[in-house]
């Protein structure tokens, strides 16, 4: 878990990374958006990114709490944001499972930040209901 102001500034990180994944992602330099991507979840304290493949929902949800336990909606959406434009470059390179991994963890930051009243979520996320986004989804 992490303290608010640590919170506050890894969301501004998380949006200026996600504007370069995005960018790289267009201009069709998928190897740099995900090393960008990659970056980012680095810093984040409790997401393990060579490991992330056994991360289950409750530790991925950690990375966006504090430690007086409150949940940072605005921190997980931006944390799921980048994970999901990752997940877009993984997919162009073929590396399916590592994108429908990236795409888990998106999901499931997504679904908690929705619990949330008041949360902003991105369109895509409403346009698909949410779907793969519940509690136990994906979990083994």
């Amino acid at each position: 878990m992490i303290r608010k102001d640590f919170l506050l500034r890894q969301l501004a990180e998380f949006v200026q990374v996600l504007a370069r994944v995005m960018l790289n992602r267009t201009e069709r330099r998928y190897d740099e958006a995900i090393e960008a991507a990659h970056v980012a979840l680095r810093s984040l304290p409790d997401y393990d990114i060579e490991s992330r493949h056994a991360a289950t929902r409750e530790d991925v949800i950690a990375t966006c709490t504090a430690e007086a336990g409150t949940f940072s909606a605005e921190l997980a959406v931006g944390v799921a944001d980048v994970l999901y434009e990752e997940a877009r470059s993984l997919e162009a390179l073929g590396r399916d499972e590592e994108a429908e991994l990236s795409d888990r963890h998106a999901a499931w930051l997504y679904a908690e930040a929705a619990s949330v009243p008041g949360a902003a979520l991105p369109l895509h996320v409403w346009q698909r209901g949410l779907e793969n986004s519940t509690p136990n989804s994906g979990e083994s």
